[in-house]
């Protein structure tokens, strides 16, 4: 344009002002990069444990299977929750890091509990792992106070009398109480006991030891056994 060249509007202002402002003076400008983005952790609410009862007896002892199960997982990034980690203590102990544990016979009455973390991809997330979350309730633990005690193997079961005749128990013929355990019983100790009036339902001591021989003032009265360590 007649070889005049148009100034940019902050050359003209600098002009303006008494000074001369260069076009490069304006560049574009970077800070310094900042951390990675973070998000928030995954928080898990507390996973029960359930059992799975090998040798059918209704009891949590040796070589019953825990089996732990995921309470509900949240992240307030929406990330998706992955495999969460484990950790079973016996005593305090840690002893495996797998979702199942196996009681073993050194297990018997020492308290087991259960730690599980939440966790999302930790190649795109961050933070990954949530914090550790103590386990309660289950078929394990019907008390709800997140201990789960595997039964001593002298850990009376019950206990039963033998001797009837013709399915009663008769007078002179000896009846014979035994009292059955996790594993192995030990010492027992045996009560017998017999209603105090025919038909009274209220039972009173009447013997101890492993045997008791009905007598003829024992016509027409039921008799039990209690037995205990």
């Amino acid at each position: 344009m007649n070889g005049f060249k148009l100034k940019t509007s902050r050359q003209l202002l600098g002009l303006a002002l008494g000074f001369a402002v260069s076009a490069s003076a304006f560049a574009a400008v970077t800070s310094s990069e900042t951390s990675t983005v973070i998000g928030r952790a995954p928080v898990m609410a507390p996973p029960t444990v359930n059992y799975d009862d090998i040798d059918t007896n209704n009891l949590l002892n040796t070589g019953d299977v825990l089996r732990v199960v995921d309470g509900a997982i949240s992240d307030e990034d929406g990330d998706t929750p992955v495999a969460s980690t484990y950790s079973w203590l016996v005593d305090g102990v840690e002893v495996s890091t797998a979702a199942t544990y196996t009681i073993a016979s050194g297990d018997a009455g020492k308290p087991i509990t259960l730690f599980a973390k939440p966790q999302t991809d930790s190649s795109i997330t961050d933070p990954y792992e949530g914090l550790a979350v103590r386990a309660a309730g289950g078929t394990a633990d019907p008390d709800d106070d997140g201990r789960f005690e595997p039964e001593t193997d002298d850990k009376l079961v019950s206990v039963a009398i033998s001797g009837f005749v013709g399915g009663f128990p008769q007078v002179g013929a000896p009846l014979t109480a035994t009292a059955s355990c996790v594993a192995t019983c030990g010492t027992v100790n045996y009560q017998w006991q017999i209603e105090d009036s025919i038909g009274s339902g209220n039972f009173v001591d009447l013997a101890t030891g492993p045997t008791y021989t009905p007598v003829k003032g024992d016509q027409k009265r039921k008799i039990q056994v209690v037995a205990d360590k």
